[in-house]
């Protein structure tokens, strides 16, 4: 498994078990404790040991993380199915080592997530992560339902104009 370490004492353990990858994100000396000794479905793990820390030397957010694995479930040449999770970890380092950050995976359809948030703002809480701190489209989902508020991200529910905006719905 790989623990990434976050800014704010946040991370995210990420492996790949059998044909899936399962992630856990929060508190980082919860994750760390609990990685360590448990898969994120809760069964033991077998001794593991510590690889060296990398300092990455970028800031690493998690929706990078997520638009990664994302796009490794679907891109990858090898296949969850055929992939060591050695490998899988080795990727992901490598991804982040070389500062090869993603892009958003919405990047490219950002059109189609306003036009479904106008329709059903409520929607939003079926977004990933960048998408929900996404102050744009988090706004266009409040204009249609103000209870979409509760489905955006820290930093969009914050926002002034987000909140003004949910008001007024």
């Amino acid at each position: 498994y790989l623990l990434l370490e976050l800014q704010g004492g946040m991370a995210v353990s990420a492996e790949k078990r059998n044909d899936s990858i399962q992630v856990m994100f929060g508190r980082a000396e919860v994750v760390r404790a609990f990685a360590q000794g448990f898969a994120t479905t809760g069964e033991e793990r077998a001794p593991t040991f510590k690889h060296h820390k990398v300092w990455l030397g970028v800031a690493v957010e998690l929706h990078h993380v997520e638009t990664w694995l994302h796009r490794h479930a679907r891109e990858t040449e090898y296949g969850l199915s055929s992939a060591s999770c050695q490998q899988f970890v080795a990727d992901l380092e490598s991804c982040l080592v070389n500062g090869s950050i993603p892009q958003p995976l919405y990047a490219f359809d950002r059109q189609s997530v306003i036009n479904s948030l106008k329709s059903s703002g409520l929607g939003l809480k079926h977004q990933g992560f960048a998408m929900r701190e996404d102050r744009e489209l988090v706004l266009v989902a409040v204009r249609e339902n103000g209870l979409a508020l509760a489905f955006a991200g820290a930093s969009a529910r914050e926002a002034h104009e987000v909140v003004l905006a949910a008001m007024r719905q």
